[in-house]
């Protein structure tokens, strides 16, 4: 894709990451080009039958103990998205744009190597996954500008 010249604030390689709980996918940014280099979907959550029981009145009601802990899967989730990362990085990526939820930033900065932290140099901490992509690249742009 090529960036319209008002957007073009990307003078350095960048890996942008743009994701959700469900897919994430990876663009490396420079000058006017914005190219989709990987794209990485979340594990399916496994199929857990209904808990729950019969009120003596007839009516249903779930056990709270039954609540699904997303937790392991996101964190399973957030390091297959470095293990899809870490070789990119190896070549001329300079920075590192995240927009994504605040969770999975948190997730994808703990697993993101200590040295590499460094490279973050904008964060959007909201699920815009379903946005165009062309407002996504004109919010990043527009957070150093105040």
């Amino acid at each position: 894709m090529t960036i319209p010249e008002k957007l073009r604030h990307f003078h350095h390689p960048t890996l942008v990451v743009i994701g959700d709980f469900n897919e994430t996918i990876l663009y490396r940014a420079l000058d006017e080009n914005f190219d989709e280099v990987d794209r990485i979907k979340a594990p399916e959550p496994p199929i857990i039958p209904p808990e729950g029981s019969v009120s003596p009145g007839g009516g249903r009601f779930s056990n709270p103990a039954a609540d699904i802990d997303r937790g392991p899967d996101r964190s399973k989730y957030a390091k297959q998205i470095m293990e899809q990362v870490e070789p990119i990085l190896a070549g001329d990526i300079k920075y590192i744009n995240l927009v994504m939820p605040a969770e999975l930033c948190r997730r994808f900065k703990e697993n993101l190597p200590q040295s590499q932290q460094g490279m973050i140099t904008k964060v959007i901490e909201a699920d815009l996954s379903h946005e165009p992509l062309l407002e996504i690249i004109e919010r990043l742009s527009n957070i150093n500008r105040g």
